[in-house]
C-alpha cells in the first residue's frame, strides 16, 4: 500500500508539473490557437514520459500483436484524427490509452469522459486544459460538445488520438451495479442478442456521432487484465471479479493484453446501433475465449510494448532537477521535497478515507474515490426508497437498519454502500428489487437469504459492501483465518469452501489442490489470493443446499 501511494504521489507531481506547464501558455490561446495547441501537444510529448514512469516501475505491461500494432502506429500518419473505442473493464483504461499514445510514434492523447472528472485536483485539471471531451450524460447536449471540440482541432490541424469506453459505466458488485447489469442484459434480449457476459452494452448514439468523425479510422480495442495467472475483468456477475484501478495496478504488476481491430459504422443510426451490438458480441466472445484458455482466439503474438526506461527517466529526471533549480532561485531548496511528502499523506488519506466510507477503491485518477463517496451518496438511497415502495415498508429489523443507516448518509453524505437484505420468500435485494441480484451477498445460485443459525433465533447480518476488493474479506474481517473446529465460524468456513468448489476456476492459481488444504493451516485465499470466496460479511449458513 505505502509503495502505491509512493508511485501515486510521484505521478501526480509530474502531473502537477505538467499543469503549471499549461498554465505558462495558456494566454497563447487568446492569440493563436494553433500555436498553443502546438506547443500543449510538445510538452506533453516531453513530460509525458515522466508521468508513465511509475506505473512502468510498479509493473504494468502492454501486450500487443506486432501487426495490429503497426496498423495503429501507420494511422498516425495518414491522419489528424483516429478514435479508439475500449471496453470499460477497468478504470485505468485512460493510462493504457497514454502508455500506448506515448510509444514508438507518440501523439497527442485526449479522451471523452464524464464531466465531474475536470473538477478533480491536477490530472482532473491537465485535462481541462488539454481540451479533452467532458459529457454530461444529456446526448442533445453532449452532441454539439463533442463536434465542436473535434472540429475545432481539425481547424487548427492538431493531429491527436480520442480514446474513450463507450460502455459508459463500470460496474462492481453493489445493488445499483446489479441493477444496470440486468437492465443491459433485457436490452440485449430485446434486440435478440443472447445477454452478454463479459461486456456491458455500448452507447450507440455517441457511437455513431464519433464514427461520422474518425471516417475509416475507428477502432476498437479490446482488453484483457491478468495478475497472477488470473483474468480480472471475468465475467460481470462473477463475485471473484476484479476492476482495476489505479490503485490496483500500481501495488500489483498488472498485465493489460490489447486486441484492436477497426470498426465500420455507418452513416444511419439503426444501422450503427446494430453494428455496435455486433460488435460487442464480437468483443464478449473475444473475452470469454481469454477468461477460458488464457489467451484471444487465432494465431495472433501478444508481445509486451517496449518500457522505453531512457525517456521516462530522464524525463521524470528533469522534471525534478528543473523544479529544484526554481525552489532554490527563490531561497526554498527542500520545496520539491516537501511537495512529495504531502502529496503522499494527502493522496494515501483520501484514499483510505475514500476507501472505508464507500467500501472500496474507485480510483482511476487521484482523489476520485473520496469523491465519489460523497458524489455517490444520494444513489443507494434512491434505491432503498423505491425498493421500501414496492415492498410496503421496512418488514424487519435488518430493512430498518438499513433504512435509519440511509437516513444519516443522507445528513452527512459519505456513505454510498448501504447494508443489503433479501428476502427470504420472494428472493431479491432490497436495494436493487431485482431476483437473483445477490452478487454482495454471496448467494451463488438464488435470490434466497442466507442466515447464521446461532442458537434458537435465526439472525441476518446485512452484507455491507467490505473495505477489501478480496472475496475472501467476509471471514478475515472477521478475525477468522483459519477453520474453526465448531460454531458459526466453521459453518462459514464449510460454506465459503462449498461455494469455491462449486465454481473451480482453472486460471486461478490460488483455487488448485493446494489451496484447499486448509485443515489447520491459514488459507491462501483468505490471506488475500482474490479467489472466488463469496463476498460478503453477512454470508451465513442456512437451510440452503448448494
Amino acid at each position: 500500500r505505502l509503495r502505491a501511494y509512493a508511485f501515486l504521489a510521484m505521478m501526480t507531481y509530474a502531473a502537477l508539473f505538467i499543469f503549471f506547464a499549461f498554465v505558462i501558455i495558456q494566454p497563447i490561446a487568446l492569440v493563436d490557437r494553433r500555436m498553443h495547441r502546438s506547443l500543449g501537444s510538445w510538452v506533453l510529448r516531453v513530460c509525458g514520459p515522466g508521468f508513465l514512469l511509475p506505473p512502468a516501475l510498479a509493473g504494468l505491461k502492454i501486450r500487443v500483436d506486432k501487426t495490429q500494432w503497426e496498423m495503429m502506429l501507420r494511422t498516425r500518419l495518414e491522419t489528424l484524427l483516429h478514435i479508439v473505442m475500449c471496453n470499460h473493464g477497468s478504470r485505468v483504461d485512460w493510462l493504457l490509452a497514454h502508455m500506448c499514445g506515448y510509444t514508438d510514434n507518440p501523439i497527442r492523447v485526449s479522451f471523452l469522459t464524464e464531466g465531474p472528472m475536470q473538477f478533480l485536483p491536477i490530472i482532473g485539471w491537465v485535462c481541462a486544459l488539454a481540451e479533452d471531451i467532458f459529457v454530461w450524460r444529456s446526448f442533445k447536449r453532449d452532441k454539439a460538445r463533442i463536434d465542436a471540440n473535434i472540429e475545432s482541432f481539425k481547424q487548427t490541424r492538431t493531429p491527436r488520438a480520442i480514446f474513450l469506453a463507450i460502455e459508459g459505466a463500470i460496474v462492481d458488485h453493489g445493488a445499483f451495479d446489479v441493477a444496470y447489469i440486468d437492465d443491459c442484459r433485457r436490452f440485449c434480449e430485446q434486440l435478440g442478442y443472447k445477454p452478454f457476459e463479459y461486456v456491458l452494452t455500448p452507447r450507440y448514439k455517441g457511437v455513431h456521432t464519433l464514427a461520422q468523425h474518425a471516417g475509416a479510422h475507428l477502432f476498437c480495442a479490446t482488453v484483457a487484465f491478468e495478475q497472477g495467472g488470473k483474468m480480472l475483468n471475468c465475467k460481470l456477475t462473477d463475485p471473484g471479479r476484479v476492476v482495476p484501478d489505479l490503485y490496483f495496478v500500481l501495488r500489483h504488476s498488472t498485465t493489460a493484453t490489447v486486441h484492436f481491430s477497426r470498426l465500420v459504422v455507418g452513416a444511419d443510426q439503426d444501422e450503427a446501433k446494430s453494428q455496435c451490438m455486433d460488435n460487442y458480441k464480437y468483443r464478449d466472445e473475444l473475452l470469454a475465449h481469454y477468461d477460458a484458455h488464457g489467451c484471444f482466439p487465432g494465431s495472433l503474438r501478444y508481445d509486451p510494448l517496449p518500457w522505453q526506461w531512457p525517456s521516462r527517466v530522464g524525463s521524470f529526471a528533469a522534471q525534478l532537477a528543473i523544479s529544484h533549480a526554481l525552489a532554490c532561485a527563490v531561497g526554498m531548496p527542500l520545496l520539491v521535497a516537501r511537495i512529495l511528502a504531502g502529496l503522499f499523506c494527502v493522496l494515501g488519506g483520501c484514499h483510505v478515507a475514500g476507501e472505508l466510507l464507500s467500501g472500496q477503491s474507485r480510483e482511476s485518477i487521484p482523489f476520485e474515490t473520496i469523491f465519489k463517496s460523497w458524489a455517490y451518496a444520494g444513489r443507494d438511497r434512491k434505491l432503498l426508497a423505491k425498493a421500501k415502495k414496492a415492498d410496503g415498508g421496512p418488514d424487519n429489523v435488518a430493512e430498518a437498519i438499513s433504512e435509519t443507516v440511509s437516513g444519516t448518509a443522507s445528513k452527512f453524505s459519505l456513505m454510498t454502500k448501504f447494508p443489503e437484505t433479501e428476502h427470504e420468500d420472494e428472493g431479491g435485494s432490497l436495494l436493487s428489487s431485482q431476483p437473483n441480484a445477490d452478487e454482495n451477498t454471496g448467494c451463488l445460485g438464488g435470490g434466497r437469504v442466507l442466515r447464521l443459525q446461532w442458537g434458537r433465533q435465526a439472525r441476518a447480518w446485512p452484507g455491507w459492501a467490505p473495505a477489501s476488493r478480496h472475496a475472501s474479506a467476509p471471514l478475515a474481517l472477521m478475525g477468522i483465518h483459519t477453520r474453526p473446529a465448531e460454531g458459526p465460524g466453521a459453518a462459514m468456513w464449510q460454506y465459503a469452501e462449498a461455494a469455491r468448489a462449486a465454481q473451480p476456476r482453472s486460471s486461478c492459481a490460488g483455487c488448485g489442490p493446494a489451496a484447499r488444504q486448509t485443515d489447520g493451516v491459514s488459507s491462501p485465499a483468505l490471506a488475500g489470493s482474490g479467489c472466488a470466496y463469496p463476498a460478503a460479511v453477512g454470508v451465513a449458513i442456512a437451510r440452503r443446499q448448494i
